[in-house]
């Protein structure tokens, strides 16, 4: 039996992927990250913007209480806490005295983190400033006496270290400098000295910074600033990570480390991010990432026992395929509907004008089907965080079988499908690699 490659194609066998998931390492540990979590007082006057962020900054406190609720009951405990600025919003009086007189936001700020059943480390952000109303140095001296921190510091634990930047001590935030503007940071050359101090020391670690980036000054002296700090140390820093934007915006290694912004626990209660370290390895993974709605302020709630979704439009990519002596499928987008247990492929077909729909059910259920315009029937199923679906059929009197294992990565952004196809004349294997389109 001869099986074209337009016939192969026409079929719709290639589905998803096989991920590198770290194993977990004896010396392993967990920890979170949140950001921008706004809280707000009594002597909050308002309104924002726009009629959404008026809206969402009176339910700050209650979200991140949700996010603290969900980090204390994961097991195994996270043992820290990084909160990446904006703690809280803006300042209620310019009278140092008057925040030793009344609870106010700060006080609020730091009741809810104390309630954290392991320790929380805040850096700042723009909304924990207020320059020029309020001077720099009334911040870091309410810093210190309410919440005991310096303006910027780093945190060792268990061989990696985590550093806490401060893009709001630079020219830029210095009033009356020429180079004013508090929509830009900057750091400043003094911290730059102790950032690359630290990243001396060569310990695996992970860098907050609260605007992201694109936002802060790429160099202040010369040639010396933070993105050429960060290309030159890419190998020791394991990942950056800001808030400001709201959003969940993936820079990849444009700037030589991982780089991502996060989300707002002020917009959505299950903005966080939890992390898995193993200091052995000098590795780490990121738990929930598959949960997160790229580009929105939104994450599904993270469970560790829930099965990934695989609902998106994915494109192919050909450099990255294996297809052995199969045929490359016809089709370059993957289009799949994932409601369990319904789990819905789509293709285009080898005529380019109609589309081939394959619908299977992931509790076991053998469901009917076409393959290749003969009867077929598959069964899919979970195994472990992968669907694997299983494909009989008589062909021409000879008996063919294909089985698709389908694993996302964990970021949720790419899939590789690895088809397996028995026939009298042997087996074949194909892994065809997708990138999220939507």
């Amino acid at each position: 039996m001869d099986i074209s490659r337009r016939a192969f194609a026409s079929a719709g066998v290639g589905s998803l992927f096989l991920p590198q998931l770290l194993a977990a390492e004896g010396d392993s540990f967990h920890f979170g990250i949140i950001a921008d979590t706004h809280i707000i007082d009594g002597f909050y006057k308002g309104p924002e913007g726009n009629a959404e962020d008026t809206e969402n900054i009176f339910k700050t406190s209650e979200r991140l209480v949700s996010a603290r609720n969900l980090l204390n009951s994961l097991r195994p405990k996270l043992d820290h806490v990084f909160l990446v600025g904006d703690y809280f919003h803006d300042y209620p009086s310019l009278d140092v005295d008057f925040y030793f007189k009344n609870k106010t936001r700060i006080d609020a700020a730091k009741e809810i983190t104390d309630g954290f059943q392991m320790p929380v480390h805040v850096g700042f952000g723009n909304h924990d400033y207020n320059v020029p109303k309020v001077s720099r140095e009334m911040s870091h001296e309410l810093f210190r006496r309410k919440l005991g921190l310096k303006p910027y510091y780093s945190l060792d634990h268990k061989g990696v270290k985590f550093v806490h930047l401060n893009n709001f001590l630079g020219e830029t935030w210095q009033a009356g400098h020429p180079k004013f503007n508090v929509l830009y940071g900057s750091l400043g050359e003094e911290q730059l000295n102790w950032f690359e101090a630290e990243l001396r020391q060569h310990k695996p670690t992970f860098v907050f910074v609260h605007y992201p980036l694109p936002g802060v000054a790429a160099t202040e002296k010369a040639d010396y600033g933070l993105h050429s700090l960060v290309k030159k140390y890419s190998d020791t820093i394991q990942l950056i990570v800001s808030g400001h934007w709201h959003q969940w915006v993936d820079f990849g290694r444009t700037y030589g480390p991982p780089h991502m912004v996060m989300s707002s626990t002020r917009y959505d209660e299950d903005a966080y991010l939890v992390v898995e370290m193993s200091p052995k390895a000098a590795t780490h993974r990121l738990l929930n990432l598959s949960f997160v709605d790229w580009n929105t302020h939104f994450s599904r709630p993270y469970n560790p026992l829930a099965k990934p979704n695989f609902t998106g439009e994915w494109k192919l990519n050909t450099a990255k395929s294996t297809v052995g002596p199969l045929p490359t499928p016809y089709s370059p987008t993957l289009t799949i509907d994932h409601a369990e247990p319904n789990f819905i492929t789509k293709t285009d077909a080898a005529d380019g004008k109609s589309t081939v729909t394959l619908t299977y059910k992931t509790d076991g259920t053998e469901t009917p089907g076409d393959f290749m315009g003969r009867p077929a029937k598959s069964i899919a199923k979970w195994e472990g965080d992968s669907v694997t679906i299983t494909t009989k059929l008589d062909m021409m009197g000879m008996a063919l079988s294909t089985s698709n294992t389908m694993t996302l990565s964990p970021d949720g952004r790419a899939l590789t499908s690895t088809t397996k196809m028995a026939m009298p004349q042997g087996q074949f294997e194909t892994a065809l690699f997708y990138e999220k389109v939507r």
